[in-house]
């Protein structure tokens, strides 16, 4: 688009007419007359001398600009042939900045209405699962939920509330959960025992429950993806290692790596203590779930001997499984406490 730049003190005089050849080539003629008289450059229309401003400010103003203009004239980029294309090129960056910073803005909105979408999906989602009620109050599978952060709390509250850990051992419940916190590949393909491949079954069915339901609820979700991401394999690793096994004879069950293998047990063991947290604070009264903390996710470490009978040696976790007092409680020590009100654990 032509703008005007600079105002010229000469003025060339026009026919009021222009349609016609002949006003045409007078004017015309006019233009070259001026351009012969004038062959450094038609004189500009000075604002001081020509327009008798006599404001101050104003030829301030005009002499920053002509010691601008003559600092921009000795530079020797100004005279450079390219800088006319540089400057375009310049101008084209500019524009496009401003058209990328738009189509940001969009972008971001898009994105606002889109998750304003999902969010609305996953408010479904667990007023269909009963986790919240019609008003979106927290209902009681919903404050279960809440305290469970170190694996996919939905499907683990499924569980829970299904009954699936009511009849299963200590042993058996650490292998089913690890397949919840394990997320590495194996090439190894295990076949589980019976005891093992029942509740791994359980777990995929509920999986694809919770994810069906998504999908009904207009949240994307794949369902076999999901279903697979529910690992199994280091259910037998994890359920010999409850049971006793040393580590040194686990590690030739598989072919995962051992740090791969203590990094699933302390995500196990994480898992384990908020589910005994869940028990501690009376949310959930499932019988099977104290029996968690008998459960040694980790080597026994040696005690020291003492002379107090009170602070003798504590007992493995394996001896209190089997012994007929009340369970030893192996949370921390700010949880024993919870422990010893709730009457599940001796001190």
């Amino acid at each position: 688009m032509l703008i005007v730049q600079q105002v010229s003190s000469i003025r060339v005089y026009l026919p009021r007419d222009l349609r016609s050849p002949e006003a045409r080539q007078a004017a015309g003629r006019s233009v070259k007359e001026v351009q012969k008289r004038f062959k450094d450059g038609v004189p500009l229309l000075d604002p001081v001398e020509d327009l008798q401003i006599e404001d101050e400010a104003f030829k301030k103003v005009v002499r920053k600009i002509e010691t601008l203009e003559d600092q921009l004239a000795a530079n020797p980029a100004f005279s450079n042939p390219e800088m006319i294309d540089k400057y375009n090129q310049l101008l084209r960056r500019k524009k496009l900045e401003a058209e990328m910073k738009e189509l940001r803005r969009q972008l971001k909105a898009t994105d606002s209405v889109v998750m304003k979408d999902e969010l609305k999906a996953m408010k479904r989602v667990l007023r269909r699962l009963g986790y919240t009620n019609a008003e979106g109050v927290i209902e009681l599978k919903g404050r279960v939920c809440c305290e469970i952060n170190a694996a996919d709390e939905i499907v683990l509250s499924e569980m829970m509330f299904n009954g699936v850990f009511n009849g299963l051992t200590p042993e058996q419940c650490a292998a089913l959960l690890c397949c919840i916190v394990f997320q590495e590949k194996s090439a190894e393909n295990q076949k589980l025992p019976d005891d093992l491949s029942g509740p791994l079954q359980i777990l995929q069915d509920t999986a694809r429950k919770v994810a069906r339901i998504s999908q009904e609820c207009k949240l994307t979700v794949n369902t076999e993806e999901y279903v697979q991401s529910f690992r199994p394999h280091m259910m037998d690793v994890v359920f010999q290692w409850a049971k006793g096994a040393k580590f040194l004879d686990i590690c030739k069950m598989t072919d995962i790596f051992e740090g791969s293998i203590i990094r699933c047990m302390r995500r196990l063991e994480e898992l384990i203590r908020q589910l005994c947290q869940v028990r501690v604070l009376g949310i959930f009264s499932s019988s099977s779930f104290f029996r968690f903390s008998l459960i040694p996710t980790r080597p026994p470490k040696p005690s020291a001997t003492r002379s107090s009978s009170r602070n003798s040696p504590t007992p493995s976790p394996r001896s209190s499984a089997t012994s007929s007092s009340p369970p030893r409680c192996t949370c921390d020590a700010w949880r024993r406490k919870s422990c010893r009100s709730a009457g599940n654990f001796e001190d």
